[in-house]
């Protein structure tokens, strides 16, 4: 029951809730008067008890007003309009149940999966290869270092994302991408498309559990603001790491490639 539905039950039987709450006031022609809100006699405060006014008050001595029953029960309460609610319901003998009509738990929505279905390896001569190492400049060895893929469209470059360390008890967590992030190759008026799946960007680095040769310096970390940037530190033989959103993470969306 909400405050509206509430007020009109009190005012349902707006003599009786009064005297309830003011014992020492009494009727007085069409209003209930009473000396003020601390219940004293007297007829300084005076509530409205029928018509189309019924359950407006005012407290002529301190200016106090409202045009409800319940307000009035909040007042009389020091203005603490939740207790005179919880109150009132008692009074009533109302199931307070407001809280389970209106805002009923919801069970959280089911992870989204992975659909492997949507990537591939890469395929040699294939576009991607073609723009990942005649365009970008990138060696096939470092692609499969980091296990770059494609779309089964063949027509976007696919960064796995694998999970950190302590993301689980399971070790194959360690060997499966558990989000990927495409980026097609077709550029709209030089803007590219950018997209993960599942939904929503990790928080993880991509690159961070990269399979690197010995060769490489052990427990040093380039990070760079984009995949594409991460694997140009690694063919210079460093381990390249990269945010998952760009520098401006934290304001934007901005990335670069």
């Amino acid at each position: 029951m909400n405050a509206h539905e509430l007020n009109q039950r009190l005012c349902d039987q707006i003599e009786v809730v009064l005297k309830h709450l003011f014992p020492n006031g009494k009727k007085v022609r069409a209003e209930f008067v009473v000396g003020g809100l601390a219940g004293e006699a007297g007829d300084s405060l005076k509530i409205h008890v029928g018509g189309s006014k019924k359950g407006f008050w005012s407290d002529f001595a301190t200016g106090h007003k409202s045009r409800t029953l319940l307000g009035l029960w909040a007042e009389v309460l020091g203005g603490d309009y939740a207790k005179a609610c919880k109150e009132a319901r008692a009074y009533l003998g109302i199931a307070d149940d407001y809280g389970k009509r209106f805002f009923r738990e919801s069970k959280p929505a089911a992870p989204e999966k992975l659909d492997r279905k949507k990537i591939r390896s890469l395929v040699p001569d294939g576009a991607v290869v073609k723009y990942l190492t005649e365009e970008r400049r990138l060696e096939l060895g470092v692609l499969a270092i980091y296990k770059i893929c494609e779309s089964a469209s063949g027509d976007a470059v696919v960064f796995p994302f694998f999970a950190v360390e302590g993301a689980g008890a399971d070790a194959k967590l360690a060997e499966q991408a558990y989000m990927t992030k495409f980026m097609k190759l077709a550029r709209v008026d030089g803007k590219k498309e950018i997209w993960t799946q599942p939904a929503g960007i990790t928080d993880s680095l991509f690159g961070k559990r990269a399979d690197l040769p010995k060769s490489y310096p052990a427990g040093t970390l380039v990070i760079t603001e984009g995949e594409i940037d991460a694997l140009s530190v690694a063919s210079y033989g460093w381990h390249g790491v990269s945010v998952p959103r760009g520098a401006k993470a934290a304001g934007g969306r901005q990335e670069r490639e």
